[in-house]
């Protein structure tokens, strides 16, 4: 919830926005497909300590990104195949044994 999107609709809901369609448009093209269910994440209604405690949450995130320098980016929906390449891999080999293939495991020569 931390991606550009979902910093756009908790800045908005910390401001006090409860309109569910003007929250659903902040979203980016990838979530568009996923409208229906971000307006049923966004219909309830917060109250006003839960916006002043959004608000002081956001403000406190801010704060520690300016002290560290760096910017939030989204790991990427590939982020633990590329952390855990070896054990994708034998996932991946189990599941096509188990449609009775024989796997053999070779590693192509790197480019040059």
């Amino acid at each position: 919830m931390l991606g550009v999107s979902g910093r756009r609709m908790l800045h908005a809901l910390a401001d006090g926005e409860v309109d569910v369609e003007r929250l659903v448009a902040l979203a980016r093209a990838s979530f568009k497909g996923k409208a229906p269910e971000l307006r049923r994440a966004l219909t309830s209604r917060l109250t006003l300590a839960q916006r002043f405690v959004l608000c002081e949450l956001l403000q406190r995130l801010a704060e520690l990104e300016a002290a560290t320098a760096t910017d939030y980016h989204e790991p990427g929906g590939d982020y633990f195949d590329r952390q855990h390449r070896q054990t994708r891999q034998q996932r991946l080999i189990m599941k096509l044994e188990a449609l009775g293939l024989k796997i053999t495991v070779e590693a192509l020569p790197k480019a040059a």
